[in-house]
């Protein structure tokens, strides 16, 4: 029997219930996957046909090698993508679905946002703070919930657009911010506001709405990073660097970029800069693969490491209300 690297204690045990519980379930589905797998062959192999077509509709038969070989690669590129987003779709049920048995979460399928729920999930927060930016539409996708050392949170990645509603559902491609994005909510609140993003030069503000910047002594971290708050005995607490080495490695395990973060009431907030999904791996190898429930896992531990520099930091230090942001 495979054994996972399970990286986090909160997933110790896993192994034998990915063989008892997912494993047969994604063998279940190898059909499905062969399946899809064969349509797309067949999708590319009658490819030739738009030759044949091109010359009974009345093109030279210059024009019409022209006009196969422009078409042919988008031809050949939208039937993979499209038939691996099906793929994608039935396999993150069985494994996110699967991870969410696990800890007791709860899995939601892909989404279009309306207006009235987008404070319901949080986004307006990561809009408030710079996060992302503002937007007319949106999407989320990979959605899960559930309860980290007593800690709320939300996991999801998110694409946010400009084009309204109507014009979103038709031109999908006209998005202006994709990323992956985490929430946690913990129970008692934080004395400050703390945020932190990439280091952009001489493009770097001095305040952010109320904050003012806040420096430290590690040049390693000040290279990468930009820190704003209203307190900085807080924030250079919370920002150990043990707690930003998790960062960092939770942007790694997502495949992100210019990942950007901030403690703000009683939540910590992440956003990371992606294109890439929660990946489960190509429809080209077999389900039960053990690399694509393996890439999740070290996806969903990186995130219980960030929870963990939050919910149990170093030796605690006096924070009060008069500490002031540099």
């Amino acid at each position: 029997m495979h054994q996972f690297n399970e990286h986090h204690e909160a997933f110790d045990g896993f192994s034998p219930f990915y063989f008892q519980v997912i494993g047969p379930r994604l063998r279940r589905e190898e059909v499905k996957r062969k399946t899809i797998v064969r349509n797309t062959f067949f999708s590319v192999a009658i490819s030739p046909l738009f030759f044949l077509i091109f010359l009974l509709i009345g093109f030279s038969l210059k024009l019409a090698v022209i006009c196969f070989v422009i078409q042919m690669p988008f031809y050949v590129a939208y039937c993979i993508i499209y038939h691996q987003r099906r793929f994608d779709v039935e396999t993150k049920e069985s494994i996110l679905g699967g991870f969410c048995r696990f800890r007791n979460w709860t899995y939601f399928h892909d989404q279009r946002l309306k207006k009235s729920d987008l404070l319901s999930y949080g986004l307006t927060d990561f809009v408030n703070l710079g996060f992302a930016p503002k937007y007319n539409s949106a999407t989320i996708e990979d959605h899960i919930t559930g309860k980290i050392h007593g800690a709320y949170f939300q996991f999801f990645y998110a694409t946010f657009s400009r084009a309204d509603e109507a014009v979103y559902e038709f031109c999908p491609w006209k998005y202006w911010f994709k990323g992956q994005f985490i929430s946690l909510t913990f129970p008692q609140k934080f004395q400050g506001q703390t945020v932190v993003f990439p280091d952009k030069g001489v493009f770097n503000r001095r305040k952010r709405r109320g904050m003012k910047r806040i420096g430290f002594a590690d040049p390693v971290f000040e290279k990468m990073f930009e820190v704003y708050g209203t307190d900085q005995v807080e924030a250079r607490y919370l920002l150990a660097p043990d707690f930003m080495q998790r960062l960092v490695d939770l942007e790694h395990a997502f495949d992100g970029k210019s990942i950007r973060f901030g403690f703000a009431e009683n939540q910590l907030l992440i956003a990371i800069e992606t294109r890439i999904r929660l990946g489960v791996g190509s429809m080209f190898t077999s389900l039960d693969k053990p690399e694509r429930t393996q890439n999740v896992l070290d996806a969903l531990a990186a995130i219980y490491d960030v929870v963990d520099g939050v919910s149990k930091p170093q030796a605690r230090i006096s924070v009060t209300p008069q500490s002031t942001a540099a």
